[in-house]
């Protein structure tokens, strides 16, 4: 490199930067060829620790010896997508044969007492995996990198071992997953039970057991799970096997966010709900009310669109009727039972000014707070819509706009009464669903508006009920803070967004007018002023609010 060329680069690089590009520079021009410099620079990149974004899916199986069943576990793999697999008693390994079949997978093997033993974990390619030395028989452990480091042991654990649980130890911590075949069934036998749980309870291991039996021959469940610091759900294969063991599937999350991701991936929630789902916004779905509002009108016929509102939504859910209907569409037991004891057995108080009440079970309502509790909450009123066939509903959690037009080819008349006709059905049927999902409803903020092409609008307007309470007609709506009225412009958008901006310029000007530096300005964003008695009181001089 030049001199000048030196020259004009130093003075626009720090310290460490410049050391950096120096060295950089000196490699390349030292290097005798160019493939020689990428080789070397190669060796300084560190590898990327991929971390999934949302879970990991598991497979475990006895396979009673992978020579014979290495198809049946690619095909459960390639079928599942799973991301690790943990095979026991897979006898002795030809490892060009395991290299052919799951070539898309990195294998690490432990060799058993006997020809019959052995334990192969299998990784994804992409996720950066570290192997730890372990003497013990059919026992492997591995460290797969994520954000924070997880621990895979793989265990077959045959009556004739000759180790014992506290040959373990050194590899057990507190984000771990212990998986595999125990040869012990955590129900029936006692005595060997409580040696292993007595081993697990000291390391803080709890059990995950799956569905139902994982021994074809015994009817026992041998196959299971511990762990420590993370979440993992199992479930027993129900396909024909040709092993006389049962596979286990399951999905193991880092950051306890997979039951959420289970409710949505599996297809449950309609797509007219958008509301705490990813890809669906919520201004779409605004829009899309609005054209449905334009088509209807677009033939003529009066349309009249609902706004209910349900009292304290997330408050309110209803913890057996939850739990019962996640399971009838379907969701994995583990996860029901998961979410029923997540649900339930929750107490609390009330603290008004240091004073607290007593203690009060919580019989309603999700966690606050909770990521999982909007999730639940939407998928157990997916149904919802069904619920109303005359009317086009429109969910965004617990907003609801339903739509529906008077009949079309008739009078405009006939068309009111027609339209009279359905909200009347409409109403039943709502206050039908709120009694049976034991959701109320806040009938003061359930409103009802009218829109047509015709001049004049139906005079006196219907009553309209829901049970015994009176439903009120509005003008305007502000629906997901967006203002809808009767004409379907942007005036009251338009307006409302021109005040607030009218109201931040006099905040600005009132800081300037009141003796505000810039420099203040800054630390302070939008610093209000209170008027008290005619004299302007800086905020300074009592607190701060920020917008």
């Amino acid at each position: 490199m030049s001199n000048s060329t030196w020259n004009l680069i130093a003075p626009t690089l720090g310290n460490s930067d410049l050391k950096l590009f120096s060295s950089v520079a000196l490699e390349w021009h030292n290097a005798p060829t160019l493939e020689s410099c990428f080789s070397q620079w190669k060796k300084s990149v560190k590898e990327d620790i991929i971390s999934p974004l949302s879970d990991l899916h598991v497979l475990c199986f006895n396979v009673r010896g992978l020579d014979y069943r290495w198809g049946e576990v690619v095909l459960l793999s390639t079928q599942h997508v799973s991301d690790i697999v943990v095979l026991t008693e897979v006898g002795r390994i030809d490892y060009s044969l395991a290299a052919a079949a799951f070539p898309k997978y990195q294998s690490f093997y432990q060799g058993g007492e006997n020809r019959n033993g052995g334990v192969l974990i299998l990784v994804r390619q992409g996720l950066s995996t570290i192997r730890h030395q372990c003497n013990v028989s059919n026992v492997c452990v591995i460290d797969i990198l994520l954000e924070e480091s997880l621990r895979i042991i793989g265990v077959y654990a045959p009556e004739s071992k000759s180790w014992n649980w506290h040959d373990i130890n050194p590899f057990v911590n507190h984000n771990c997953v212990l998986m595999g075949d125990f040869n012990i069934d955590l129900q029936e036998d006692k005595l060997k039970r409580e040696v292993l749980l007595s081993w697990t309870d000291s390391h803080a291991l709890s059990p995950i057991i799956p569905d139902g039996p994982t021994s074809l021959r015994s009817h026992r469940t041998i196959d299971y799970a511990f762990t420590s610091g993370v979440h993992l759900s199992l479930q027993t294969y129900q396909g024909d096997t040709t092993s006389d063991h049962l596979p286990l599937l399951g999905i193991l999350a880092c950051d306890g966010k997979e039951q959420a991701l289970v409710l949505n991936d599996r297809g449950l929630l309609p797509d007219n709900q958008s509301g705490f789902r990813a890809n669906h916004r919520l201004q779409s779905r605004v829009l899309l009310l609005i054209d449905q509002i334009s088509s209807l009108m677009a033939n003529s016929s009066p349309v009249c669109t609902i706004f209910v509102d349900f009292r304290s939504a997330f408050d309110q859910l209803w913890f057996d009727g939850c739990v019962g209907k996640l399971s009838r569409l379907g969701i994995p037991a583990a996860y029901v039972a998961w979410i029923k004891e997540w649900l339930t057995n929750r107490r609390g108080y009330i603290d008004i000014q240091g004073t607290c009440s007593r203690w009060f079970p919580i019989k309603r309502g999700g966690p606050q707070g909770s990521s999982l509790t909007p999730s639940v909450f939407i998928t157990y009123h997916s149904d919802m819509s069904d619920a109303f066939p005359m009317a086009m509903s429109f969910l965004f959690a617990d907003d609801v706009a339903a739509t529906m037009a008077g009949q079309m080819g008739i009078k405009y008349t006939d068309q009111c009464i027609d339209l009279e006709k359905r909200l009347a059905s409409f109403f039943d049927n709502l206050e039908y669903y709120s009694v049976l999902s034991v959701q109320p409803i806040n009938y003061k903020k359930t409103h009802a508006m009218w829109t047509a092409r015709a001049v004049s609008y139906p005079n006196p307007m219907p009553i309209l009920k829901c049970g015994e309470h009176i439903i009120s007609w509005t003008n305007q709506f502000k629906y997901l803070g967006y203002w809808i009225s009767t004409k379907l412009g942007w005036s009251s958008l338009i307006n409302y967004t021109l005040l607030k901006i009218r109201q931040r310029t006099t905040l600005v000007n009132t800081c300037k007018y009141a003796g505000v530096s810039s420099n203040e300005a800054t630390n302070r964003p939008f610093a209000c002023v209170f008027y008290m008695s005619e004299k302007s009181i800086p905020l300074s001089s009592v607190g701060r609010f920020y917008f």
